[in-house]
């Protein structure tokens, strides 16, 4: 929370000075639009033309300083609010971006989604926005007061008291919308996850013919939400209401007090009339102040939603650079298990990937092999045993360490909503003959033939096939560079002969540790490997090359034979 103030306040310190001086100004103008009504009617009253005339000339050089004051504050106030909401987008999007890859791994990833792009939003409005409304009702309210006093005590007496009484019947709105915001969030936070699990789950529901039931699902959570959505429109009605009548309440005693105090003589009627103008200035404040508060609590709530992501750290201690990656990595006896599960999905797994060789790593579905890399790519490390590449183990390693010189290419590929080439390239800049070189090597020549290198993918790839959005990962691999390449069924999407292209291009490749897991078993390309490793529930049961597996006649052998 410290952060966000320091962002909101200290790094637009000066445009945020400036916007609470101009705000503090619109205050004072509002009370003399007060004084000058006084001065009006006590003139008229008096009939003094030439009072009135120069009571008019002063309302002329009012106005037009009025507009000009006015006008700065407006444009100080949105460009301040404009740019913390843009620096608090910068920070919460980089702190986003700073998390280790397994940050969303479990977690409700639809709600920092929602924070990023709705709740945000929110902030910028009920919490930077409301910093400036609050400070200007703050100031318009204690000028006001401050005024009353000095006119007349007992109308100031009678405003204070009837202001305290209607302050405290508000505060108790104040208790209860919070918690009802705070349910309404949390039930827009499910509403959101169900919607994108229908429309990311679109073919699986209408493959087993779901929908009625799934229609029910959604009827009955977008029902529940706007229940909480009508219950929080009543309590704010009714919060709006008491307000009207608080209004009411503090004119009619207004116009007790003053009309006792003006057949007195104490105050001329111009007071009243002022005192009229100056009550606008009380009420509204004290109106507004509560709904600010009200603001503040239910970004409050929304910060605590995400205080995972707002609290982020990184350890300091990992090596970065020290690291060389053209050495072997060896798991030692890992064992790992997911959080949800409590079977293990790796157990007791040791094995040397010698540095420069090329590995496949076969099994049945559901056997580890995913499980197996993600391991290596520090997606999880609440795993036991050790991973080691060299002799370092790679908890201790960066992160950024790793993505620099490990290559991943996944079954399921992400396509940003982008042109061939900045997928490709993956934003980055490369020299055109060695791009021209990749393109070859992954099999994209053709594509980019027909449609250039600037034709726009669509979101996640619509625009292209299955087996294009799997050259394009390909080809993002190798331009990469790395002494290290995985291959989760990266070719599981190709056709036979793009596959047997691409692993031709692979086999050359020379001082690159390959690890390659694959469902397809094919002889000329198994004999390409320096060692297959068998995967079973988890465990690693058997290794060698294509003729020694073969020759054992095992779990290999009875898998090949499956499969061929």
């Amino acid at each position: 929370m410290k952060q966000i103030l320091k962002i909101v306040f200290f790094k637009n310190k000066l445009l945020f000075l400036l916007t609470i001086i101009f705000s503090f100004i619109i205050s004072l103008f509002n009370i003399i639009s007060a004084l000058i009504l006084k001065n009006f009617i006590d003139v008229a009253i008096e009939t003094d033309k030439a009072g009135l005339n120069s009571i008019l000339l002063k309302s002329a050089f009012y106005i037009v300083g009025f507009l000009i004051i006015s006008y700065i504050t407006s444009v100080l106030r949105s460009k301040y609010v404009s740019k913390a909401y843009k620096n608090l987008s910068v920070y919460f999007t980089s702190l986003l971006l700073s998390k280790r890859i397994s940050f969303l791994n479990g977690s409700n990833s639809s709600k920092y989604s929602a924070f990023l792009t709705s709740d945000l939003e929110k902030v910028k409005l009920d919490f930077v926005d409301n910093i400036v409304v609050l400070f200007q009702n703050i100031c318009t309210l204690l000028l006001s007061l401050s005024i009353m006093l000095y006119f007349d005590v007992y109308l100031f007496l009678g405003i204070l008291i009837t202001s305290i009484l209607t302050s405290f019947m508000g505060g108790i709105f104040q208790q209860i919308l919070p918690k009802i915001d705070n349910q309404v969030t949390n039930q827009k936070n499910t509403v959101s996850q169900l919607f994108n699990d229908v429309i990311g789950g679109f073919h699986t529901i209408k493959l087993f013919r779901t929908e009625n039931r799934i229609e029910e699902i959604c009827k009955k959570k977008v029902y529940e939400l706007e229940e909480l959505n009508f219950k929080r429109e009543r309590i704010l009605h009714l919060s709006k209401n008491f307000a009207m009548a608080s209004t009411n309440i503090m004119v009619f005693v207004l116009f007790y007090i003053g009309a006792n105090q003006a057949m007195r003589g104490v105050i001329s009627f111009g007071t009243i009339v002022a005192y009229i103008q100056l009550l606008n200035f009380v009420v509204v404040p004290i109106q507004d102040l509560p709904q600010c508060f009200m603001k503040f609590q239910s970004v409050f709530n929304i910060l605590k939603n995400v205080s995972e992501l707002i609290n982020t750290s990184r350890k300091n201690n990992l090596i970065d650079n020290d690291i060389k990656f053209s050495e072997d990595i060896v798991f030692d006896n890992v064992s790992f298990r997911y959080s949800d599960s409590n079977n293990y999905a790796l157990k007791n797994i040791s094995f040397k990937f010698e540095n420069g060789k090329k590995y496949i790593i076969v099994g049945q579905s559901g056997s580890g092999k995913s499980t197996l890399l993600s391991l290596l790519q520090k997606f999880w490390t609440d795993y036991t045993g050790q991973i080691k590449i060299g002799n370092v183990d790679i908890k201790n390693i960066e992160e950024d360490a790793i993505y620099k010189n490990v290559s991943v290419v996944q079954q399921e590929v992400f396509i940003f909503d982008d042109t061939i080439l900045n997928n490709l390239t993956m934003f980055s800049v490369f020299e055109n003959r060695f791009l021209n070189r990749v393109i070859e090597q992954s099999q994209l020549g053709k594509l980019i033939r027909e449609k250039g290198l600037e034709y726009n993918c669509g979101e996640n790839g619509r625009n292209l096939s299955g087996g294009e959005r799997q050259r394009i990962a390909i080809g993002r691999c190798l331009l990469q560079r790395t002494p290290i390449i995985i291959f989760d069924e990266a070719t599981a999407s190709l056709d036979n002969r793009t596959t047997k292209q691409i692993e031709e291009v692979l086999s050359e490749m020379e001082g690159i540790t390959q690890i390659i897991t694959s469902h397809r078993l094919n002889k000329e390309v198994l004999q390409k490997y320096d060692s297959i490793l068998v995967m079973k529930n988890g465990v690693l049961i058997e290794s060698g090359n294509f003729n020694e597996l073969i020759e054992n006649k095992g779990e290999f052998w009875a898998l090949y034979k499956t499969k061929n």
